[in-house]
């Protein structure tokens, strides 16, 4: 009694804020015979225990898409049809691949393309081919199942701008949409390259004419978000308008279709047929292996 309330400890991990506010009765209950310095010691050892728990839920890791992650620029159950686009990385479908000028090595394992600066690899092409996307396929598959189990961080990233998102600046995260996403102006993806976004979308993902993603760094010196590290798992379709550009992965469950001049840094995943048209799509490299969360601090 009289002693003064010890000062709030307050640390982050990730953003998740932890914060501990103990008085003198609750820390005389659990630590009887304590000094207040005593007390205050273990006020701040049990705040240094809550962030290290807290460091492990904040933890977001990627979302692994295994082979289908590779090289590939493009995958696909179902047809893709390119018109003067130029793909940088290689393209999979277990249906048809309808490319300008595609040639089969003679082989017969791959194909070529003036719109491919890597391969083409079809299921109905020569053995190994068909057993390789299959398995790529089938990661593409888990990939998507890991996507959709994920839950949003918290509230504040549950159905920002209802979906309206253009203007938005986004952190690192989990984002869910409980329907569709339509970007009308260009919108931000903000952090460092170190730093990983899943954006959950039930409906479809679309975005107008012209728009564009912007990645833009923190402040922390770590460099830019990276577009390996950004996922768009979406329940319907994707649909870029002319010119628009998008930054990440995008594992669509039905299909994908680009206006003319549309752009991605990233990879289409898709279970549906994908459209393009004079479009620019950038493989990025997969990213390094996810450091593990932080360790309890030393007692």
């Amino acid at each position: 009694r009289g002693w003064p309330e010890i000062p709030v400890l307050s640390l982050q991990a990730g953003r998740t804020m932890v914060s501990l506010q103990a008085g003198c009765a609750g820390l005389v209950a659990m630590s009887s015979g304590l000094s207040r310095r005593g007390c205050a010691r273990l006020a701040r050892s049990w705040a240094l225990v809550l962030l290290s728990l807290s460091s492990a839920v904040a933890f977001i890791g990627p979302v692994d898409l295994g082979t289908a992650g590779g090289e590939f620029g493009l995958l696909s159950k179902a047809a893709i049809t390119g018109d003067a686009s130029n793909i940088i990385g290689d393209v999979g479908s277990s249906s048809a691949i309808t490319l300008a000028e595609l040639t089969m090595d003679s082989s017969g394992t791959y194909g070529v393309s003036t719109q491919v600066t890597g391969r083409t690899f079809a299921g109905s092409y020569a053995a190994p081919t068909p057993a390789m996307v299959t398995t790529a396929l089938s990661d593409m598959d888990k990939a998507y199942a890991d996507a959709i189990a994920r839950p949003y961080t918290d509230s504040t990233f549950h159905n920002v701008m209802v979906g309206a998102i253009g203007g938005h600046v986004f952190i690192p995260g989990v984002y869910k949409f409980d329907t569709f996403v339509h970007i009308a102006s260009d919108f931000y993806i903000r952090g460092s390259q170190g730093d990983h976004y899943l954006f959950k979308v039930t409906e479809y993902l679309s975005m107008a004419a012209g728009v564009r993603a912007h990645l833009i760094d923190d402040g922390s010196g770590q460099g830019l978000p990276q577009a390996a590290n950004i996922v768009w798992q979406v329940g319907v379709y994707i649909v870029l308008g002319a010119t628009a550009h998008l930054e990440g992965s995008c594992l669509v469950d039905a299909y994908t279709t680009f206006g003319a001049g549309a752009s991605l840094n990233g990879r289409i995943l898709s279970q549906g047929a994908i459209t393009l048209t004079a479009n620019f799509i950038a493989t990025p490299p997969p990213p390094p292996p996810p450091s593990p969360p932080p360790s309890p601090p030393p007692s």
